[in-house]
């Protein structure tokens, strides 16, 4: 079987220092430059120098490069012993901003490093076909577990489906194609949906649209949905079916052009929406400056609310309030269950749901005219 690709990219970089009599602090190659050299993504990049700065071979400055540390590089091959036994593979169909597949992929090494076992990481860049490729070959090399992290709701259901038919033990990762059973490790999206838009009632609006993907891109919107709907209902609040609107592509291109008709949709509402929930941060992002153009403050005139907790919503001008997933644990736990499944046979699935948190920031603070209504629990918050 073929040696990891990040095993390379570790052993060449080891070699370099050591061929080329490098001194702690000489710089090395960017990331950009190994992705290109080896044909890889930068996930897979960034897998290999984390071992080497884990193990003080290097160290990064950010946006500065990555320099020799003060570790003497060893000369003899320290590549795992690659055989499908102690090996993961974690399968990717298209990683986004707001996926935070790195902090996934640190979990996995986590669990799986405590039990002298490897992550391989493997990028379908998007392509349906590339990851039904990349999963046929790593079932004709005897993997017993595959992580996979799907992206479009119904895109490769059926291959999947065949492939769970037949026996092979995949573990989702994040969320689980459209109508199928089976293991999977993902984050509580209904009792997301519920904490984030009872922290708006609680804050004072009534009048609470939402905005989401798809069911067909965003798998996870509808469960979103539904926790959304069940604050409503707990509250007595009536819900607006024109309040709820669907984004029909998670493309950026295409996604800038839909936010804009989708708020002057939900703006031309006689009794329009004092506050807006986003079923992840990229697209409250986009809604936050969509509304800065139309004039419309947030969270003065509309409040704003996200799901994910990426850096972009920290860090906006107004600081977006959103859902905390913890993804470092979903990687941890997905890894996890490989290695259980891998010599289990049962007829049934492991479906791990796992708790996420409100972080209430700026964009949702309480309505000037009103105090907050009865408290959510402390520990459901941040």
């Amino acid at each position: 079987m073929a040696v990891p690709k990040y095993a390379k990219i570790t052993q060449f970089v080891l070699d370099y220092i050591s061929d080329n009599g490098l001194q702690p602090g000489d710089k090395l190659f960017t990331e950009k430059q190994l992705c290109e050299k080896f044909g890889v993504s930068r996930i897979t990049v960034q897998t290999a120098l984390s071992d080497l700065q884990t193990d003080g071979v290097i160290y990064r400055v950010r946006k500065g490069g990555t320099f020799v540390g003060e570790a003497s590089p060893v000369k003899e091959s320290i590549q795992p012993q690659a055989d499908s036994q102690n090996i993961i593979p974690f399968v990717i169909n298209r990683d986004t901003i707001a996926s935070r597949t790195f902090d996934i992929i640190a979990g996995a090494q986590e669990f799986l490093q405590s039990k002298s076992k490897y992550l391989t990481i493997h990028s379908a860049n998007g392509n349906n076909e590339t990851e039904r490729e990349i999963i046929n070959s790593l079932i004709e090399q005897n993997f017993k577990a595959i992580m996979v992290k799907p992206f479009h709701g119904n895109a490769n259901i059926q291959f999947y489906f065949d492939l769970l038919k037949q026996g092979v033990n995949l573990v989702f990762v994040d969320m689980l194609p459209n109508g199928l059973s089976g293991n999977v490790v993902r984050s509580d999206n209904f009792m997301g949906g519920y904490l984030a838009t009872g922290h708006l009632i609680q804050n004072g609006y009534r009048n609470i649209a939402v905005l989401h993907a798809d069911e067909d891109k965003g798998p996870n919107a509808p469960e979103r949905i539904r926790g959304y709907k069940a604050a409503h209902h707990e509250h007595s609040l009536t819900i607006r079916e024109e309040y709820i609107c669907a984004l029909k592509s998670l493309d950026d291109n295409i996604l800038r052009n839909e936010i804009p008709k989708a708020l002057d949709k939900l703006l031309a509402i006689k009794k329009r929406p004092d506050a807006i929930f986003c079923t992840n941060d990229m697209i409250a992002f986009d809604v936050f400056h969509a509304l800065k153009k139309r004039n419309i403050v947030v969270p003065d005139d509309i409040a704003l609310i996200g799901f994910d907790n990426v850096a972009l919503s920290s860090k906006n001008s107004v600081a977006i309030s959103t859902v905390e997933q913890d993804f470092h644990s979903i990687g941890y736990q997905a890894a996890k269950l490989c290695c259980e499944t891998e010599e289990k046979i049962s007829p049934g699935y492991t479906q791990l749901l796992l708790p996420v948190t409100l972080i209430p920031r700026d964009s949702s603070k309480a309505k000037r005219e009103n105090e907050p209504t009865e408290q959510i629990p402390e520990s459901r918050q941040a």
